[in-house]
């Protein structure tokens, strides 16, 4: 290898006809764990902005909502007065709640709560899900790898999550987070995360459309 470890013409990092130094490559695959983190975040997002929209676009009314949808429209409420509950004060938010409940309004105000950002993986989107009791089914196939360990004993979108906040927090430089990283291996690991948000983003459309 050259004193600056440029890879060479055969592994096809060139700009412009300059070879890529080894480090510049690395940054460039660490930048790439950044964009596949962000697909599962801007598809769990999108989901909680949509679901929160048609409730109010639709004029849903509080008593048509399913249990664990009236739940959190209750939590709104409380959390639009601001409220300590603790007060005197919650006398009157109870009877603004009862009024509201049975004169059965259209639902204005309605938001899903999402975790902060960097926090998504299958475990807290498989949580994320059973709260709200939305019916998700993954193929069988799809599942068993996407739960597979693949990187640093972890399953794919863990494995990418913890990445993305080693360095968004710090923790690790772009160049140690994929040192050593072929492009197979990061095609491989593309492969099963996409191949899971893409069966994941089917099932909540076919639930939005229900």
């Amino acid at each position: 290898p050259s004193q600056n470890r440029a890879l060479s013409l055969r592994e096809g990092a060139l700009l412009q006809g300059f070879p890529l130094s080894y480090e510049q490559v690395q940054m460039l695959r660490s930048s790439y764990f950044l964009l596949l983190y962000n697909i599962t975040e801007m598809l769990m997002t999108s989901f909680i902005e949509q679901a929160s929209s048609i409730i109010i676009s639709n004029h849903y009314k509080p008593r048509e909502l399913p249990e664990q949808f009236y739940r959190l429209w209750l939590s709104c409420m409380l959390k639009t007065k601001e409220i300590n509950i603790s007060s005197e004060n919650r006398i009157d938010l109870a009877k603004e709640l009862h009024s509201a409940i049975e004169s059965n309004s259209d639902i204005i105000n309605f938001t899903i709560k999402k975790p902060n950002s960097g926090n998504w993986a299958i475990e807290e989107i498989q949580n994320f899900i059973k709260k709200l009791n939305i019916p998700v089914s993954i193929p069988c196939a799809t599942y068993k790898i996407a739960h597979r360990p693949i990187l640093n004993d972890k399953p794919v979108l863990e494995a990418v999550r913890d990445i993305r906040n080693k360095l968004a927090h710090g923790e690790k430089s772009f160049v140690e987070c994929s040192d050593g990283m072929e492009n197979s291996r990061l095609a491989e690991i593309t492969n099963i995360q996409l191949a899971y948000l893409d069966a994941l983003a089917n099932e909540l459309d076919t639930f939005l459309n229900n």
